[in-house]
C-alpha cells in the first residue's frame, strides 16, 4: 500500500469492487489491515524491540550478568565449591597457591567460562576430569567506570552440557595492589607483627581469588593455610586442623554453609582467643585481649537475644575478632568471624551496638544474601532494624530509638547533599550503572531501610512481623535473594494469614517505598527524657551564647548515644565558636585523650 501511494478509496475499489457503497469499502479495508497489516506491524516493532535488547544485554556488556559489577557468566555456569591451597608470603605481600572450583553446567554446548579478577597474575588452568591443561585469557573489563578490574577467560576442549559438573583448578598469586588484599606492616600493630586480611566487600575478592564475584553466586569453602612465624590464621569457616610444621604453621578450615564471595575472609596475626560463652569468643592482638573480652562480653547474649527472635543460628560458632590500629572499618561480618575496629577498646561499653550489628548479619546478609547489589537494603535495613531490636532488649527502648534519631540525621544531610545531582542514592533500590556498587552504599540502605521495615513491623504488629522474619528467613536460607522476592514474600505472609490483609496493603505502596527517592514519608518522631534532656541542653548553650546554662552537669550522666544527640543539636542550630567554646571548657570535650562521641 504505501509503496503505490494509493488512496484508502482507490484501493478499497480495487479490492471489493466500485458497486460497494463507500462506507461498506472502508469497513473492508479496515478488515483486511487488522487481519493482516495490524498483526505484520507487531511483529515488527517486537523484533525491533527485541534486537535493542539484545544490543544492549550482549553488545554493550558481553559477559551477560544480573549484576552488572561482575564479568561472570552466571546464566551459564554456576559455582558450587571452592577449595583455596595458599601460602602467605609476608615479605613479598602475596598469597599464591591455587583454587579448585566446582562449576555446575546451566546451560547447553557451553564452551567457556568467564571469572572475575584483579591484580592476579594467572600461571595456570587444569581441568581435573579430563586432564588437561585449558587455554586461558586476561582482560580488561572496563564495565565500571570508577574501577579498573580484569576477566579471565578459560576455553573448554569440548563443549559441556547442561547439569554436567566441572573441576576446574588455577594456579594463581595475588599483587600487593590488589583491592581487597591488606598488609599492614609492624609499627601498624601492637605486638609488632605484620598482620594480613582480607576486605572483600563489595567487589573486591575478585583480589584474593579468581571467581564469579557477585552475591547471586553462593558456594561452600574449603581452605588449607600456610604461614611461616608465630601466627594465628583465621577464615570465615569453623576449623578443621591446625600444625605446626618447623617454623611453619598449616591450619585447615571448612564453611559448610554456602556464602557469596564477599564474606570470603583470611586474616593471619599475632592473635590470641578468649571465649565468651560455649559459642561465642573474642580474638585480638596480646596486649588487646583482656580489655576486649571485657567489653564484648554480652555478645552471647545479644545472639540468644536476636536467635529467639528469628531462626536458630546456622554458623555453630561466633567470634569477634579485633583488628590492629592499622584497620580502617568499623566492622565487617564474615561469617564466624567478625572483623572490627579496635577503637572499641577505647569506646568501651559504649560501642556494643557494632557488635549487635553484626552479629545480625548471621541472618540479614549471611543466610540470605541481597541477590546484586542495587538490592543492598536486604541485607542492612534488616540487619539495622535487628540491631536495634537488641539494643532496645538490653538497653532499652530509648537507646535504641536515639540511635534511629542519628541515623536520620545522618540521612537527611545524605538527602541534602544529593538530591540535586544524585536523587538516585536516596533509593532503596539503586542502580550504580556503570558505576562501583560502592556508590549505593550510602546511609540510604541503613536508615531509610530501617524506617520502612519499622513501617512494616508497626502494620502488621511485633508479634506478627516476626512471624513473617522467620518465614522469609526459612524459605531463602542459604540463597540469595532480590527485593521482588521480598514483595512476594511479604503479600503472600499478609494474604493468608492475616485477616486485616486488605487495610494493611493499603498502606504499602512498593514503588514509592523502594523506587522513590528523597526521605521516607512520613518522618517517624522519636522522643524520650534522655533524648530531650541532650537537646534542651544544647538549646540552652545555643542561648547563652558563650555563657554556661544551669545543670551543664547532666551532660556527664549520658551515655555516648545521647551525648551525640547533643552535638547534632548543636550543629542544627550553627552554635557558634563562643557557645564551643564555653562547652568545651565546661565538659572538657576535646581535651580528653579520646573522645567516642
Amino acid at each position: 500500500f504505501c509503496c503505490k501511494q494509493k488512496t484508502a478509496y482507490e484501493i478499497a475499489q480495487r479490492l471489493v469492487g466500485s458497486e460497494m457503497c463507500i462506507r461498506d469499502r472502508y469497513m473492508g479495508i479496515l478488515k483486511m489491515a487488522f487481519i493482516h497489516i495490524l498483526p505484520l506491524t507487531i511483529s515488527f516493532l517486537l523484533g525491533v524491540a527485541l534486537l535493542i535488547g539484545y544490543f544492549i544485554l550482549f553488545a554493550a556488556h558481553p559477559y551477560q550478568n544480573i549484576d552488572r559489577s561482575s564479568a561472570a557468566n552466571v546464566n551459564e555456569v554456576s559455582t558450587e565449591h571452592i577449595h583455596l591451597d595458599l601460602t602467605v608470603n609476608f615479605e613479598n605481600e602475596t598469597l599464591s597457591g591455587y583454587s579448585v572450583h566446582t562449576f555446575k553446567v546451566l546451560s547447553r554446548d557451553l564452551t567457556m567460562i568467564h571469572l572475575d579478577i584483579d591484580e592476579l597474575k594467572i600461571k595456570s588452568v587444569y581441568d581435573m576430569l579430563s586432564n588437561q591443561f585449558l587455554t586461558f585469557r586476561v582482560d580488561d573489563w572496563p564495565w565500571l567506570a570508577d574501577e579498573t578490574f580484569q576477566v579471565l577467560t578459560i576455553y573448554l576442549e569440548e563443549k559441556k552440557q547442561w547439569n554436567s559438573t566441572m573441576y576446574i583448578k588455577i594456579e594463581y598469586e595475588t599483587s600487593p595492589d590488589g583491592s581487597g588484599v591488606n598488609w599492614l606492616n609492624e609499627n601498624q600493630t601492637e605486638s609488632k607483627k605484620p598482620f594480613f586480611y582480607t576486605d572483600c566487600q563489595t567487589t573486591y575478592c575478585r583480589s584474593v581469588l579468581p571467581l564469579q564475584d557477585t552475591p547471586s553466586i553462593k558456594a561452600t569453602l574449603t581452605t588449607k593455610i600456610r604461614v611461616e612465624g608465630p601466627y594465628k590464621i583465621l577464615v570465615s569457616g569453623l576449623k578443621v586442623s591446625e600444625r605446626n610444621i618447623g617454623s611453619v604453621v598449616e591450619a585447615e578450615h571448612h564453611q559448610p554453609n554456602p556464602i557469596p564471595g564477599y564474606l570470603v575472609a583470611i586474616g593471619v596475626g599475632v592473635l590470641e582467643q578468649k571465649q565468651i560463652d560455649g559459642r561465642t569468643s573474642v580474638y585480638a592482638e596480646p596486649s588487646l585481649i583482656d580489655k576486649s573480652a571485657e567489653i564484648l562480653s554480652d555478645i552471647g547474649t545479644f545472639l540468644d537475644i536476636i536467635e529467639n527472635d528469628l531462626t536458630p543460628y546456622r554458623w555453630q560458632t561466633y567470634s569477634i575478632v579485633i583488628m590492629p590500629f592499622g584497620y580502617p572499618n568499623g566492622g565487617m561480618e564474615n561469617p564466624q568471624i567478625t572483623f572490627m575496629s579496635p577503637f572499641i577498646v577505647k569506646i568501651g561499653k559504649d560501642s556494643e551496638d557494632v557488635a549487635a550489628h553484626e552479629i545480625v548479619h548471621s541472618w540479614f546478609g549471611n543466610l540470605l544474601t541481597c541477590g546484586n547489589w542495587s538490592d543492598t537494603w536486604l541485607n542492612e535495613a534488616l540487619t539495622v532494624w535487628g540491631e536495634r531490636t537488641i539494643v532496645e532488649a538490653f538497653f532499652g527502648k530509648e537507646s535504641s530509638d536515639a540511635y534511629a534519631l542519628i541515623g536520620l540525621r545522618d540521612l537527611e544531610l545524605l538527602h541534602e547533599e544529593t538530591k540535586k545531582e544524585h536523587p538516585e542514592k536516596t533509593k532503596l533500590v539503586c542502580f550504580s550503572n556503570r558505576q562501583s556498587p560502592e556508590y549505593c552504599f550510602t546511609y540510604t540502605p541503613y536508615e531509610k531501610g530501617y524506617t520502612f521495615i519499622k513501617k512494616l513491623e508497626t502494620l502488621l504488629g511485633k508479634n506478627n512481623f516476626l512471624s513473617f522474619l522467620r518465614t522469609y528467613i526459612l524459605n531463602h536460607e542459604y540463597k540469595s535473594v532480590e527485593a521482588a522476592q521480598f514483595v512476594s514474600s511479604f503479600e503472600s505472609f499478609v494474604n493468608t494469614k492475616l485477616s486485616n490483609a486488605t487495610e494493611i496493603m493499603k498502606n504499602v505502596n512498593w514503588t514509592r517505598e523502594l523506587r522513590d527517592s528523597g526521605m521516607p514519608v512520613p518522618l517517624p518522631n522519636y522522643t524520650g527524657p534522655r533524648i530531650e534532656l541532650a537537646k534542651k541542653l544544647a538549646r540552652e548553650y545555643a542561648k547563652k551564647n558563650g555563657s554556661s546554662p544551669e545543670h551543664f552537669e547532666e551532660y556527664n550522666k549520658l551515655t555516648s548515644v545521647f551525648k551525640c544527640i547533643f552535638m547534632i543539636e548543636l550543629h542544627i542550630l550553627q552554635a557558634s565558636k563562643a557557645v564551643l567554646d564555653r562547652i568545651d571548657l565546661d565538659l572538657n570535650i576535646t581535651k580528653l585523650e579520646f573522645n567516642p562521641e
